[in-house]
């Protein structure tokens, strides 16, 4: 099973029966837990919103994520509800539980504790798959079943029904609520580092610019094109964007004196580098086109023909143009600000 088939299947929401359902969706769960275990891997986590007002902010979130994180893991807030397992959990656990999600019943009677997962609802389905779709394909993104706990207090006849988010042991196939779970191995995006938590509202100020607006299918296109740069280009900017390392107070003027330089320089640089090239293009078009008017107009067949037929030793030297041009263009990425410079042009293209 790979990543690519659970997300369709989360994707279109196939199972109908609750309890397999909820058995279905723990063995995705456990195989993206494993898929995704790399330690030399950043995995983040991104909660999908509960309103459409925020899906806008919600995107470029996880573009945002695709560049900072090698996989953005998908966690549905609510949408569609799958129980299943057994009542394993004593009565000092659901009170312990109950207090801790200061969650108040008006009946100390505990029906049933049932394990399951949140999915993505139809609706939200659709919108993934409409605005998001490419970034699946490039394994960038990934949905995951969220874990929860669902308590049933109250009497049978007017139930009062609880929700509280969960994490899954695998190995052990123990679910708790965070009041009992170890550490959180997704890190939320909006925590890039726990010694500076406003350097991700700042990162987030720099790069939404660059990426508001911007297709799903160019931003995975220039991702795959430019993947050996991410890793450096995440370096240098946490380093710029480390205000206890710099006396900037606000994300606008560290842009305007630290980076757009940066990216006015190698926009110089390639105007240059495009300028010269059609130049030369040109030149050897030109020169080739005269050659053989002049051979024609002469009635000189033979000659024109020579001349049409020796273009094979002229593209060699087209050939060096072009060369020299690409190897001129990649020199522009050793300045890790090269990635934003290339997403400002396929949003101006």
């Amino acid at each position: 099973m790979t990543l690519d088939t659970i997300n369709r299947t989360l994707l279109e929401n196939v199972i109908s029966d609750e309890h397999k359902a909820g058995e279905k969706f723990f063995e995705y769960a456990q195989t993206i837990d494993s898929l995704c275990s790399n330690p030399q891997k950043l995995y983040s986590r991104i909660d999908f919103p509960s309103e459409e007002s925020e899906y806008n902010s919600f995107i470029q979130q996880v573009y945002i994520s695709s560049i900072f994180s090698d996989v953005s893991k998908i966690y549905p807030n609510s949408g569609f509800a799958t129980y299943f397992g057994d009542e394993r959990y004593n009565e000092k656990e659901i009170n312990e539980l109950l207090e801790h999600h200061k969650i108040i019943t008006n009946s100390k009677e505990i029906l049933s504790v049932r394990e399951g997962y949140f999915i993505f609802s139809d609706n939200e389905a659709d919108f993934l798959q409409t605005n998001l779709n490419p970034l699946f394909d490039a394994g960038l993104i990934t949905l995951t079943p969220n874990p929860n706990l669902m308590i049933i207090a109250g009497s049978k006849e007017e139930p009062n029904i609880y929700t509280v988010p969960a994490e899954v042991n695998f190995e052990t196939d123990m679910w708790r609520a965070p009041l009992y779970s170890g550490k959180q191995k997704d890190i939320p995006i909006k925590q890039l580092t726990k010694s500076n938590p406003k350097q991700a509202e700042i990162i987030q100020e720099i790069m939404i610019p660059f990426i508001s607006g911007l297709s799903a299918k160019d931003f995975s296109l220039v991702l795959q094109d430019e993947g050996d740069l991410i890793s450096s280009f995440r370096y240098e900017l946490k380093k710029l964007t480390d205000i206890k390392n710099t006396n900037y107070e606000h994300s606008s003027e560290l842009y305007q004196d630290l980076i757009r330089p940066r990216i006015d320089r190698i926009n110089q640089k390639f105007k240059s580098i495009s300028e010269l090239h059609s130049f030369k293009m040109k030149g050897v078009t030109a020169f080739t086109s005269i050659l053989s008017l002049m051979s024609l107009a002469a009635g000189d067949f033979m000659a024109a023909a020579s001349i049409i037929v020796g273009l094979g030793s002229g593209t060699a030297g087209v050939v060096k143009f072009e060369a020299d041009y690409h190897s001129e263009v990649n020199n522009l990425k050793n300045d890790s600000m090269y990635l934003l410079w290339r997403l400002n042009q396929i949003k101006r293209a």
